[in-house]
């Protein structure tokens, strides 16, 4: 929790420095103000980094622990949005362009639907009504070019695949959430997919819950149990260790039986996801995808 203060704390002394008229010491600068600032949280126990660049050349100012890897305070939010306000303005929109790369032969695409990744973080999301239909808008499109059945995969290109461990300061019991998808150079629904479970009216608590996806193309491998001597109801994920599923465990106290509960839960490969999405998204419009080879 006191993570959650740095960015305020560093903002105040910013904002304060413009306030005093009288000269400050010599050595009271921002690099003294925020080490003094960096050496009070970690003395309670906090970890803590900075790394601060001249917006305009990009040399550095001020760096503390920069290769430390931690979990962003919610407050930092704040400090991205004004940056991104900014330097692009309110106007900017993102652009992902979608394109096919092969040969088409009547209705017959034979190649690739080559993504081009562009950081773009609201690709899918359905927070955002003008990027929640992606992939129904390259299905449509394809199907505007006379394309009625295709051979080839989806691939997004200019992403690096690279691996996110967990690095000091990381809750590993929040890396299944949906507040803690790795960040990616490709977003799609914001990597992340819902898991709802539900038992019928009068079932017996102690049998398998149904499990459902949504979206339902989505492969998140999901493990879940019951647990009947919980004192209180919830439900509560897991990573799985070495692979990308989850373990949950669904606390149902016999003598409440919940009947429901979802969970929003981070997945780390959204390239797949978004492949799946486009998949349905043609099959829906009548367009399959032809397997591989022709056995």
């Amino acid at each position: 929790m006191r993570r959650a203060l740095l960015a305020p704390l560093l903002l105040a002394s910013l904002s304060l420095a413009g306030c005093v008229r009288e000269k400050r010491p010599e050595g009271d600068t921002f690099p003294s103000l925020a080490r003094s600032l960096f050496d009070t949280l970690e003395d309670e126990g906090a970890l803590a980094s900075a790394y601060v660049v001249d917006a305009e050349t990009g040399a550095p100012l001020y760096a503390h622990r920069e290769h430390v890897r931690l979990l962003p305070a919610s407050t930092m939010k704040v400090v991205s949005t004004a940056s991104v306000l900014s330097a692009l303005g309110p106007d900017f929109r993102y652009q992902t362009p979608v394109a096919l790369e092969g040969t088409q032969v009547d209705g017959l695409f034979l190649g690739d639907v080559v993504v081009e990744a562009q950081g773009d973080p609201s690709l899918g999301s359905w927070r955002f009504p003008e990027t929640a239909l992606a992939c129904e808008q390259v299905a449509d499109a394809m199907l505007a070019r006379g394309i009625r059945q295709w051979r080839g995969q989806v691939r997004v290109r200019g992403t690096d695949e690279a691996d996110f461990p967990f690095g000091p300061g990381w809750a590993w019991d929040d890396a299944a959430y949906a507040y803690s998808a790795a960040p990616t150079g490709f977003v799609f629904r914001e990597n992340v997919v819902d898991l709802s479970l539900s038992r019928e009216a009068g079932a017996d608590c102690a049998q398998p819950p149904t499990v459902r996806l949504t979206p339902a193309f989505a492969s998140l491998s999901a493990v879940v149990s019951v647990d009947m001597n919980a004192e209180r109801a919830n439900l509560a994920c897991t990573r799985l260790r070495g692979g990308p599923g989850v373990r949950c465990v669904w606390r149902s106290p016999a003598n409440q039986c919940p009947r429901t509960a979802n969970v929003k839960l981070a997945v780390d490969e959204p390239q797949v996801l978004f492949s799946a999405c486009v998949e349905e998204a043609l099959l829906k419009r009548g367009v399959p995808r032809l397997p591989a080879t022709l056995e």
